[in-house]
Protein backbone atom coordinates (compact mmCIF):
# COMPACT_ATOMS: atom_id res chain seq x y z
CA UNK A 1 0.00 0.00 0.00
CA UNK A 2 1.41 3.34 -1.07
CA UNK A 3 1.43 6.06 1.56
CA UNK A 4 0.20 9.38 0.12
CA UNK A 5 2.77 12.14 0.04
CA UNK A 6 2.07 14.99 2.42
CA UNK A 7 2.59 18.45 0.96
CA UNK A 8 3.10 21.57 3.06
CA UNK A 9 2.65 25.13 1.85
CA UNK A 10 5.94 27.02 1.92
CA UNK A 11 5.15 30.09 -0.18
CA UNK A 12 2.15 32.10 -1.28
CA UNK A 13 2.87 34.92 -3.73
CA UNK A 14 0.84 37.38 -5.75
CA UNK A 15 3.91 38.07 -7.85
CA UNK A 16 3.77 35.43 -10.57
CA UNK A 17 7.28 36.08 -11.99
CA UNK A 18 8.87 35.56 -8.57
CA UNK A 19 6.77 32.43 -8.11
CA UNK A 20 7.97 31.11 -11.47
CA UNK A 21 11.58 31.78 -10.46
CA UNK A 22 11.05 29.86 -7.21
CA UNK A 23 9.46 26.99 -9.12
CA UNK A 24 12.39 26.89 -11.53
CA UNK A 25 14.89 26.85 -8.69
CA UNK A 26 13.02 24.14 -6.76
CA UNK A 27 12.84 22.04 -9.91
CA UNK A 28 16.57 22.44 -10.56
CA UNK A 29 17.35 21.41 -6.97
CA UNK A 30 15.19 18.29 -7.33
CA UNK A 31 12.57 19.33 -4.76
CA UNK A 32 9.19 17.60 -5.07
CA UNK A 33 6.50 20.30 -5.18
CA UNK A 34 3.09 21.17 -6.52
CA UNK A 35 1.42 24.46 -7.39
CA UNK A 36 -2.03 25.67 -6.40
CA UNK A 37 -4.15 28.49 -7.89
CA UNK A 38 -1.64 29.33 -10.63
CA UNK A 39 -4.00 28.58 -13.50
CA UNK A 40 -7.04 30.12 -11.83
CA UNK A 41 -5.30 33.43 -11.14
CA UNK A 42 -3.87 33.48 -14.67
CA UNK A 43 -7.22 32.79 -16.33
CA UNK A 44 -9.31 35.21 -14.29
CA UNK A 45 -6.55 37.78 -13.69
CA UNK A 46 -7.15 37.63 -9.96
CA UNK A 47 -3.98 38.63 -8.18
CA UNK A 48 -5.71 38.17 -4.85
CA UNK A 49 -5.66 34.39 -5.30
CA UNK A 50 -1.95 34.36 -5.97
CA UNK A 51 0.08 31.24 -6.37
CA UNK A 52 0.72 28.76 -3.60
CA UNK A 53 3.71 26.44 -3.70
CA UNK A 54 3.55 23.28 -1.65
CA UNK A 55 6.50 20.95 -1.16
CA UNK A 56 6.91 17.39 0.01
CA UNK A 57 7.02 17.49 3.82
CA UNK A 58 10.34 15.62 3.79
CA UNK A 59 11.95 18.39 1.72
CA UNK A 60 10.40 21.36 3.49
CA UNK A 61 13.62 22.61 5.11
CA UNK A 62 15.51 22.53 1.80
CA UNK A 63 12.70 24.46 0.09
CA UNK A 64 12.50 27.06 2.87
CA UNK A 65 16.27 27.61 2.67
CA UNK A 66 16.09 28.09 -1.13
CA UNK A 67 13.20 30.54 -0.84
CA UNK A 68 14.92 32.49 1.95
CA UNK A 69 18.06 32.77 -0.18
CA UNK A 70 16.05 33.99 -3.17
CA UNK A 71 14.14 36.56 -1.12
CA UNK A 72 17.39 37.84 0.37
CA UNK A 73 19.08 38.17 -3.01
CA UNK A 74 15.98 39.95 -4.35
CA UNK A 75 16.01 42.51 -1.56
CA UNK A 76 19.79 43.05 -1.79
CA UNK A 77 20.64 43.13 -5.51
CA UNK A 78 24.27 43.03 -6.54
CA UNK A 79 24.99 46.10 -8.65
CA UNK A 80 28.63 45.19 -9.07
CA UNK A 81 28.02 42.92 -12.03
CA UNK A 82 31.12 41.50 -13.66
CA UNK A 83 31.15 42.29 -17.39
CA UNK A 84 34.42 40.51 -18.12
CA UNK A 85 32.65 37.87 -20.22
CA UNK A 86 30.94 40.47 -22.44
CA UNK A 87 32.33 40.67 -25.94
CA UNK A 88 32.39 43.67 -28.26
CA UNK A 89 28.99 42.79 -29.78
CA UNK A 90 27.38 42.73 -26.32
CA UNK A 91 28.87 46.11 -25.45
CA UNK A 92 27.76 47.61 -28.78
CA UNK A 93 24.27 46.23 -28.35
CA UNK A 94 24.00 47.75 -24.86
CA UNK A 95 25.16 51.13 -26.21
CA UNK A 96 22.54 51.02 -28.96
CA UNK A 97 19.81 50.10 -26.48
CA UNK A 98 20.80 52.96 -24.16
CA UNK A 99 20.85 55.42 -27.08
CA UNK A 100 17.41 54.23 -28.23
CA UNK A 101 16.01 54.54 -24.73
CA UNK A 102 17.45 58.06 -24.46
CA UNK A 103 15.80 59.04 -27.77
CA UNK A 104 12.46 57.76 -26.51
CA UNK A 105 12.83 59.73 -23.30
CA UNK A 106 13.77 62.87 -25.22
CA UNK A 107 10.97 62.51 -27.79
CA UNK A 108 9.16 65.77 -28.38
CA UNK A 109 5.43 65.62 -27.53
CA UNK A 110 4.54 68.39 -30.06
CA UNK A 111 5.66 66.12 -32.89
CA UNK A 112 3.22 63.44 -31.72
CA UNK A 113 0.43 65.99 -31.35
CA UNK A 114 0.95 67.27 -34.92
CA UNK A 115 1.18 63.73 -36.24
CA UNK A 116 -2.13 62.68 -34.66
CA UNK A 117 -3.79 65.94 -35.72
CA UNK A 118 -2.63 65.35 -39.29
CA UNK A 119 -3.87 61.77 -39.15
CA UNK A 120 -7.23 62.94 -37.79
CA UNK A 121 -7.60 65.50 -40.57
CA UNK A 122 -6.85 62.92 -43.26
CA UNK A 123 -9.35 60.44 -41.82
CA UNK A 124 -11.98 63.18 -41.46
CA UNK A 125 -11.45 64.24 -45.07
CA UNK A 126 -11.78 60.66 -46.30
CA UNK A 127 -14.95 60.10 -44.29
CA UNK A 128 -16.57 63.33 -45.54
CA UNK A 129 -15.51 62.69 -49.13
CA UNK A 130 -16.73 59.11 -49.41
CA UNK A 131 -19.91 59.25 -47.35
Amino acid sequence: MKVPTKYISVLRVNNSPFGQLVISRLRSEGVDFRIRNDNVSAIYQLDTLGMEIEVNSEQMEIAKAIIAEMELSGSNPNFEINHIEADQLDIEFEKQMQEREQKIVEAKPPFLIFFFLFLFLIISYLIVTFI
